[in-house]
């Protein structure tokens, strides 16, 4: 779920700002957002 729970904070992309980071790329090893996921890491694990 891309909410926040309560007393948590989303943190959001740098390059979609309005996006927040909620995926995983291991080959990165960078926390993504879901446009970032299907673009620039989408052939990555």
């Amino acid at each position: 779920n891309a909410r926040a729970k309560e007393g948590e904070h989303a943190v959001y992309c740098a390059v979609h700002k309005s996006e927040p980071l909620v995926l995983f790329c291991q080959t990165c090893d960078v926390l993504t957002c879901r446009d970032c996921q299907l673009n620039t890491h989408k052939d990555h694990q």
